[in-house]
């Protein structure tokens, strides 16, 4: 154990060789069956060693009773966000949707939206949609070739599947008409009427 302690101490600024040993240390004490031990390891491993990775997460949420977890669950997502961790997985996992939302408009990745789109697009169907009209925007910005063109016009398709998203199709076109009325592929490919 003061092998693995020490490890863990020595590679701490080395991403993964410290959680390699914290989950080390973790088997050990589940062999001895020190719960108390097991469980302050899995608290340290979760806030320190493996951030924000699901497994470690879980594996520390196992640890805990039900009673228990929302208290300490509020207790370990405000320390991660704090560290300014990447918490839109535990929060799906965990179906904290209101944070999920607020995740994904402060920390704006155009690929979680496809991931998590499934899960928020019933209850949150204007932020939702928002938050596709946001993307389909930057992507528009970006000159490129046809598919480029295709895949803008299939994201128009979906925003234009949400309340209220068709009028927000019609007024990017007649933005993008003017805008980009130089851009032939996109013209002839968004169907955009230039002046």
């Amino acid at each position: 154990m003061d092998l693995l302690k020490d490890g863990k101490e020595r590679f701490k600024d080395h991403w993964g060789m410290a959680d390699r040993y914290s989950r080390k240390l973790m088997e050990v004490y589940h062999r001895l069956s020190d719960h108390h031990a097991l469980r302050r390891e899995g608290l340290l491993r979760v806030l320190d060693y493996a951030p924000g990775q699901l497994d470690a997460y879980l594996e520390y949420k196992s640890m805990v009773s039900p009673q228990e977890w929302p208290s300490e669950r509020d207790y370990v997502l405000h320390r991660l966000r704090e560290k300014g961790v990447d918490l839109k997985k535990i929060y799906a996992k965990e179906n904290l949707s209101r944070e999920l939302v607020a995740a994904l408009q402060e920390d704006f990745n155009h690929w979680d939206l496809d991931t998590y789109e499934e899960l928020l697009k019933d209850n949150f169907t204007d932020e939702m949609r928002d938050l596709l009209v946001r993307r389909v925007i930057e992507w528009a910005e970006h000159a490129g070739g046809r598919r480029h063109y295709v895949k803008i016009k299939e994201e128009l398709g979906r925003i234009a599947k949400y309340p209220g998203g068709p009028s927000i199709v019609e007024e990017l076109k007649e933005k993008w008409a003017r805008k980009y009325k130089n851009r032939w592929a996109m013209v002839e490919e968004l169907g955009l009427e230039r002046d």
